[in-house]
């Protein structure tokens, strides 16, 4: 609980001061090392990155990137794949790409089905972000499909998203972001897929 206030509060001085952008970094990373004692405040950090001020995203990402050196998260109190599609995101993003590579390869957090879910859940969740998460997200879920290179993942997702697509009005335009970046990235060549 008292984590998920710091975080709180140092978010609110992270948008209100933006001049004060590193020191409230720092603080953030160094809460996150020492403060992040569940994987509940952990999703709740990572969830904060769904802000349209790239200041929060980069600040998260930064924070994200202390996780190996958190003595819960070595000691597997903490389960680091509750952080693991945001920073999937952030590997995407040209501002907080090395640190989320980084902390990803660290903490070896590889592509499954799961990674893909939960992709596909921020693609239904977070409809009413700007076009710069959007983007992360259809980026981030084609290049997870193209890790896992199967196509039964693919076709999994193609349903979900088209189901999303008809069935919900908000996340409409990331899902199409999404699935013109999987038509685009993932089904080349003879590739035939049936939309019906």
């Amino acid at each position: 609980e008292t984590a998920n206030e710091v975080f709180d509060s140092l978010s609110v001085v992270l948008l209100a001061l933006p001049g004060m952008a590193h020191s409230t970094q720092a603080a953030m990373a160094a809460a996150c090392k020492h403060m992040v004692a569940s994987t509940e405040t952990l999703g709740k950090l990572a969830q904060m990155f769904f802000s349209d001020e790239e200041l929060m995203r980069q600040s998260v990402i930064t924070a994200l990137g202390v996780l190996p050196e958190n003595l819960h998260v070595q000691e597997g109190d903490v389960d680091p794949d509750a952080a693991r599609a945001v920073l999937r995101l952030g590997a995407l993003d040209k501002d907080c790409a090395e640190t989320a590579k980084k902390t990803l390869d660290e903490l070896q957090l590889e592509a499954d089905e799961v990674l893909m879910m939960e992709l596909i859940d921020f693609a239904r969740e977070q409809g009413s972000v700007g076009r710069d998460i959007q983007e992360l997200i259809a980026k981030a879920l084609a290049e997870v499909l193209q890790e896992l290179d199967d196509p039964k993942f693919t076709d999994t997702a193609l349903d979900l998203l088209m189901q999303l697509f008809r069935e919900q009005a908000a996340p409409r335009i990331t899902i199409a972001r999404c699935l013109e970046r999987m038509y685009a990235t993932n089904l080349q060549g003879g590739d035939q897929v049936n939309l019906a």
